[in-house]
């Protein structure tokens, strides 16, 4: 079985392609208009800690 390819971000570069929600607003159209994140990533460790109660 072969992966999926998600062809928008193909041509981004760096950690953009890992990243692409931060692109600046007038680049997002060009590399299929990705949402930002509904989840915090920074936050998303010590909230789960928290909700675990090891925080």
């Amino acid at each position: 079985m072969r992966p999926a390819l998600v062809p928008e971000p193909a041509g981004l570069e760096g950690r953009s392609v890992h990243e692409p929600w931060r692109l600046p607003d007038a680049e997002r159209p060009a590399y299929g208009a990705r949402p930002d994140p509904i989840v915090d990533l920074a936050d998303g460790p010590d909230r789960f800690r928290r909700a675990r109660g090891r925080g």
